[in-house]
């Protein structure tokens, strides 16, 4: 009896074409998660103000204030009263080493309306901040708001 010699490794394992498929896969996965930047996400959910020319800032800011349609007020990803934004904004301010370099970012909803904001920016006054910006999104700006 004659026995002819058989290719194990093609009977074996039929799907072995797919696995450096798998691997360049992988390795596109571990690229993209190291590569990518991830964001944490506004607390709430805002149509930005639009600006034809908005100003890129330098430093990072000392902290973001969120403000919604309604006026609710957003710390980072904490809600906070209007009593409380002076206090902590103060506290910021004061332990920051590069104070003059501090500035507070606001990102509005562009139909809040300007006397939801004028206690706002007066309790920003009184914690000592100098320098505010507002968060904007570049484009054209709707001339029938």
């Amino acid at each position: 009896m004659i026995l002819k010699p058989t290719n194990k490794t093609s009977q074996s394992n039929p799907d072995a074409g797919v696995i450096p498929l798998i691997n360049v896969v992988f390795l596109l996965l571990v690229f993209f998660m190291v590569a990518g930047q991830i964001q944490i996400s506004d607390p709430v959910e805002l149509e930005p103000a639009r600006s034809q020319e908005p100003q890129v800032q330098e430093h990072p800011p000392l902290a973001t204030l969120f403000i919604d349609q309604q006026g609710l007020l957003f710390l980072e990803q904490s809600p906070i009263s209007l009593e409380q934004l002076t206090s902590e904004l103060s506290g910021l301010y004061q332990a920051s080493e590069a104070a003059e370099q501090s500035w507070l970012q606001i990102k509005t909803d562009a139909r809040t309306q300007v006397q939801q904001l004028r206690p706002v920016f007066q309790a920003i006054r009184e914690s000592g901040m100098t320098q505010i910006h507002l968060g904007v999104q570049q484009g054209k700006i709707d001339e029938d708001r």
